[in-house]
């Protein structure tokens, strides 16, 4: 009987990373500085979620796409059709002598041809949909595919093969590029109504699955379809707990309640996969043990989340996460201020092939230097700052890094290259400027060229003062207080200025009374009021 052609697909298809922790982001503390953030980051793998991706790098196994043996032949042929001539082309075949007499050697007559019934060329229609919407999907064809499945559901909705069809047609949703989860879940929804779907089992982990990548989505996140997601693994691994699936089950009930906030609920599901003893070979362990290891610093527990880490780097030294989990690693040592450890945390992940090309590279970078200057290792902090912006020129980090390489240099107390290193900053004429001429009066100071103070104060809040106070973020504005301070400290050291300098000292201690400048410049209001005789005045200020 005329067949199908129907190819097995590999046991696992490819889906977004969240991670990576990309949506989820990679480092965690960037773009989330939390996991929307590292992932980057999840993941998301988390988008979490990246996840995830994540944000922000990870290959992670995700959906089943398995075609189940339906016992169909291996090829289709059309039906025997018969012609007006059986024998050789343009030659009548040979006639009987007398009825029942055939002629030495000739072939025994056709057996006649039993006419199909109406069910028969039915079940033959479905079976001939079913062939070519396979043949499309197994080929990639996934629009071919869609437009096959959906004839054949439309056209024989009763019929056993059309359940397994809105399997299919789920599957065609999920792996055609863009996926459209949506319909999706919607067709694997449909085809699980169906108590006697063959592929249950398959679609209900799709389901899950599906589920997650739509509740994760940064444009359209959907806790409904987390929550979901969630009973559908919990459903299938009661189900079928020794399905070849049941890792994946367990790591995105995981990712659902993560990205529903559940944090304890997650570590419970990591756990339940990265401690059994069957799972071992799961390639989704070492996701679970970032997982848990992200898990666990959201939950303030930096100890777990180490050992987590550290698990992930001893027992899958070879996977993508390796270097992710270093750059946690490294961002715990910085909070838990061991800055030496941090570095090199930072400087395994830089040494790695293809560094540059990583996600949050310049980032990364910038840690490193930031934990080589915190660490007092001002040289090499410099000389790694100055490598952010040769290497990442266009990097937001990169921007900063003239300044942090000054501010390196400074603190080394190579004040020559420093002040070079802050004079290059000045000519932004922004945030970073304003703060770069404040460092350059403090060298001036610690020089003994106090008379240098005034020029460099002044010419700067000539330009800095014009920046709209809308534009001035809290941090700008501090910088802007110490600057003004500077030039009133300027002056007073000089006969001709004190008048002025008083003057400066009284409006910075009003107008940024909010600022941790303003004790100094009241103290200093004070003391210049005492100097230049006006003792009430004094007294005022001291009092305030």
């Amino acid at each position: 009987m005329p067949g199908a052609i129907l190819a097995v697909l590999p046991s696992g298809s490819k889906r977004a990373k969240t991670n990576a922790w990309t949506n989820k982001g990679m480092l965690g503390m960037v773009n989330h500085p939390n996991r929307n953030a590292l992932s980057i980051g999840f993941g998301g793998h988390p988008a979490r979620r990246v996840v995830v991706a994540v944000l922000a790098s990870l290959t992670v196994f995700g959906s089943v796409s398995n075609f189940a043996e339906l016992g169909l032949a291996q090829t289709r042929q059309p039906p025997a059709r018969q012609t007006p001539n059986a024998g050789q082309p343009g030659k009548p075949s040979p006639q009987p002598s007398k009825p029942g007499f055939q002629p030495p050697g000739a072939p025994k007559p056709a057996a006649p041809v039993r006419k199909m019934s109406e069910e028969e060329k039915r079940k033959e229609r479905v079976r001939a949909l079913f062939a070519d919407a396979a043949n499309a999907q197994n080929n990639g064809a996934y629009p071919l595919a869609l437009e096959q499945w959906q004839r054949l559901i439309k056209e024989f909705p009763g019929d056993p093969l059309a359940s397994s069809a809105r399997y299919y047609l789920g599957l065609c949703y999920q792996e055609q590029s863009p996926p459209d989860y949506t319909n999706a879940v919607g067709a694997f929804r449909k085809s699980l109504e169906d108590k006697d779907l063959k592929e249950q089992e398959e679609a209900l982990v799709n389901l899950g699955w599906c589920l997650v990548q739509l509740g994760s989505d940064p444009q359209n996140e959907s806790k409904a379809a987390l929550a979901e997601a969630s009973k559908v693994f919990a459903s299938f691994l009661e189900k079928y707990p020794d399905s070849p699936s049941v890792d994946r089950a367990i790591f995105y009930a995981g990712e659902a309640e993560s990205r529903l906030g559940n944090t304890e609920k997650a570590v419970g599901f990591y756990n339940q996969l990265a401690q059994n003893k069957k799972l071992t070979k799961s390639p989704l362990v070492p996701e679970a043990l970032f997982a848990l290891g992200f898990s666990y610093e959201e939950l303030k527990q930096p100890k777990l989340a180490s050992e987590n880490y550290e698990a992930l780097l001893a027992g899958h030294s070879k996977h993508p996460l390796v270097r992710d989990a270093n750059v946690r690693l490294g961002e715990i040592a910085l909070q838990l201020d061991k800055p030496d450890q941090a570095a090199a945390r930072y400087e395994q992940v830089i040494g790695t092939a293809d560094f540059k090309k990583a996600p949050l590279a310049d980032y990364i970078y910038s840690r490193y230097a930031f934990a080589l200057a915190k660490s007092g290792q001002y040289a090499k902090s410099s000389e790694a700052y100055k490598q952010l912006a040769t290497l990442f020129p266009n990097s937001k980090y990169a921007q900063n890094a003239s300044l942090s390489m000054a501010q390196a240099l400074m603190r080394d107390k190579k004040y020559a290259q420093a002040r070079e290193a802050f004079v290059q900053v000045l000519g932004s004429k922004d945030s970073k400027a304003i703060e770069a001429a404040h460092w350059l009066c403090q060298i001036a100071v610690l020089q003994n060229q106090k008379e240098q103070v005034v020029p460099i104060a002044r010419e700067a809040l000539e330009w800095a003062t014009r920046i709209p106070a809308k534009d001035l973020t809290p941090g700008t504005r501090s910088q802007l207080a110490l600057l003004k301070l500077d030039l009133a400290d300027g002056l007073f050291a000089t006969a001709e200025g004190k008048a002025e300098a008083r003057k400066l000292f009284e409006q910075i201690a009003v107008e940024y009374a909010d600022e941790p400048v303003s004790p100094r410049a009241t103290y200093n209001a004070a003391f210049a009021a005492m100097q230049m005789g006006d003792l009430p005045e004094a007294l005022r200020w001291a009092e305030a």
